[in-house]
């Protein structure tokens, strides 16, 4: 969804007076107050003359931190609690949807402390945004860490160095709101990495966090693309030119790209590329939740049961006489009551989900294929069969939340290599973690119903080959330096089995060379001949002989994974082709 206001449209920072009232309400903790008064004064004017009033960085930063924080969440039984925090990520999402990501100051107010400031870059003229822990000063169209010179050259005041101190203190917090400070997510979090991965073992593991983390993961993706695609317009042709080894147009790297700044300021080091791959695929699993633990302190702890030992403070409140002090005693989600009230150890059993969901996703996005391909007689692969792998991880909203993420890296990769690495580095890294995972989890990464949201074509494409790189009997025929054509389509893939025997490996291949064939079909247009209907007819012969003749040998099949699904995954996928090669031929 795009910003609803004009480009041109002028902006400004709230009153000062107002966020000094603001930080008041959050000192006493009277967070919907607070809140509920913000969002009042971002409500769209009916004048078109009148600017559109935004929060400062400041303001953003403890928004996201209130949004999520488990003192208003899962921590606490208080409706009132719970909807404080619906209400910070609702501003938030006004916020973009009125002024846009980069007008906002999101890239400035989303920064995590472990973030060096030299790895930041500058922000373009005129942009608002200047870091979470800068100064903003008065005016609402700059942010008083940046200015513009006289010949329109760009002045950028080191933060670290200190801005405007006395226009920024009338938007920067007091030191006593521990949540815009130590105990925000922006301090609690080693990077957005880490965030990434406890999310997705939150997914898995502890479903009431990640009912909470859900909604606050997918505004930062939308953040994150939206800001992207604003800094990156015009440049979505194609992948950065190399001249005799050297890349051309690297000064011209987006630097001050939210994406680019989680990159660069990503733990691991020389293996921080490889981190971020496995905070994506994050599992749930020990060592997963070894690498990314919870990101607040304690932040399993539930709200306090009725019967639980007295606090000590609650000695002022009066019962009898409607005196309860709320805000003035410690409760069930006070941030500095987590040393005396540690977390219980959260059990390692999962917890029950719905089975069939992903099914259900795959069966809708295959079902608007089919209509685009004018045929409603396609299915999800395995349709009206349950996988017991169906949530390795997580619900299909933690699938295409991950898959956000890889095109997100993708996108990054292919415009500036030396970000990340060329797409044959990452990409290699994509296939060592997609061809593992268990047969339904596995295609949705690789279906182009699932996948093509969010995936252009030709990076599906490649993912595509760089799979069955790993995965063919004979991978000599197939070389990455060929453009992929039909004729490559027809000669490399389509008649192929897989390396190994299993029907699981097998099916797998049937779902990469569907994938390219419908990719082919969509964005070129399907050749008929004779030779691509023998090369389909010979790959689903091929894969079902290969399994039938090594069935019931020892070690055929792989340890957990589910083979009559797979089977119908195989068999399946196998008419879905004949059916896409009749049609064409047919029309």
């Amino acid at each position: 969804m795009g910003s609803l206001s004009s480009p041109s449209h002028r902006t400004q920072l709230i009153d000062p007076t107002f966020s000094s009232h603001f930080w008041t309400y959050i000192e006493e903790r009277l967070y919907l107050q607070a809140l509920t008064t913000l969002l009042s004064l971002l409500t769209p004017s009916s004048s078109p003359l009148r600017p559109l009033l935004l929060p400062s960085s400041h303001h953003l930063s403890l928004l996201a931190t209130l949004a999520i924080h488990p003192s208003l969440t899962t921590r606490t039984s208080s409706a009132e609690k719970h909807d404080a925090a619906a209400t910070a990520l609702r501003v938030l999402r006004l916020v973009r949807e009125r002024a846009g990501v980069s007008r906002a100051g999101f890239a400035g107010a989303f920064r995590f402390e472990s973030m060096s400031a030299t790895r930041l870059g500058t922000r373009r003229k005129g942009q608002p945004g200047a870091g979470g822990a800068g100064g903003l000063g008065r005016s609402g169209s700059t942010r008083s860490m940046g200015y513009s010179g006289k010949n329109g050259e760009k002045l950028v005041v080191d933060e670290e160095e200190g801005g405007d101190e006395e226009e920024d203190g009338d938007y920067k917090p007091p030191e006593s709101i521990e949540l815009a400070h130590s105990g925000s997510i922006w301090a609690c979090a080693e990077d957005f990495w880490h965030v990434v991965g406890w999310v997705f073992n939150c997914s898995v593991r502890h479903q009431e966090r990640w009912e909470r983390w859900c909604p606050w993961l997918e505004f930062v993706c939308q953040v994150l693309e939206d800001d992207w695609r604003e800094r990156t317009k015009g440049r979505e042709d194609g992948p950065t030119i190399v001249v005799n080894g050297i890349m051309e147009e690297e000064e011209d790297i987006p630097e001050d790209a939210l994406i680019v700044q989680y990159i660069r300021g990503a733990a691991g080091g020389s293996g921080k590329v490889r981190r971020i791959m496995r905070a994506i695929f994050a599992d749930g699993e020990s060592k997963s939740e070894n690498e990314f633990n919870e990101v607040f302190r304690n932040e399993l702890k539930g709200p306090k049961v009725e019967g639980d030992k007295v606090k000590k403070r609650e000695v002022d409140v009066n019962i009898e006489a409607d005196v309860y002090g709320d805000y003035l005693a410690a409760d069930e989600g006070d941030e500095s009551s987590d040393e005396q009230n540690p977390a219980p150890v959260s059990s390692t059993k999962r917890s029950l989900r719905r089975r069939g969901g992903r099914n259900g996703i795959q069966q809708q996005a295959i079902n608007q294929e089919g209509a685009d391909n004018n045929s409603n007689d396609e299915a999800a692969p395995g349709a009206g069969r349950i996988s017991d792998q169906d949530d390795h991880l997580g619900s299909p909203t933690s699938l295409t939340l991950r898959i956000r993420l890889l095109s997100l890296l993708s996108g990054v990769s292919d415009l500036y290599p030396s970000v990340l690495g060329p797409w044959p580095e990452l990409f290699t890294l994509f296939v060592e973690f997609i061809k593992p995972l268990p047969l339904p989890t596995f295609s949705t990464f690789v279906l182009p119903s699932t996948l093509s949201p969010h995936f252009p074509s030709r990076a599906h494409t490649f993912l595509c080959e760089y799979l069955l790189y790993r995965l063919l009997e004979d991978t000599s025929l197939a070389s990455d330096d060929e453009p992929f054509t039909q004729e490559k389509l027809e000669n490399w893939y389509l008649p192929w089995a897989a390396a190994g025997a299993g029907v699981v490996e097998n099916a797998k291949v049937s779902l990469l060379v569907e994938s390219l064939l419908r990719n082919c079909a969509r964005e070129r247009g399907l050749m008929w001949s004779e030779l691509l209907r023998g090369a389909v007819e010979d790959g689903i012969d091929s894969r079902i002989e290969k399994v039938e003749e090594n069935k019931g040998r020892k070690g055929n099949a792989a340890k957990g994974e589910d083979l009559e699904y797979a089977w119908a995954v195989l068999c399946e996928s196998g008419e879905r082709m004949r059916d896409l090669v009749g049609r064409h031929w047919r029309f």
